[in-house]
């Protein structure tokens, strides 16, 4: 249970550093 609750957490923090890299990068070609 709590092994999974932590797999849980990673998988959510990838997510959401992928999608604020995502961010920044969309952000950096409108820029140009």
């Amino acid at each position: 249970m709590v092994r999974t609750l932590i797999e849980d957490m990673a998988a959510l923090a990838a997510l959401g550093l992928f999608t604020g890299m995502v961010a920044v990068w969309a952000q950096a070609i409108q820029g140009l």
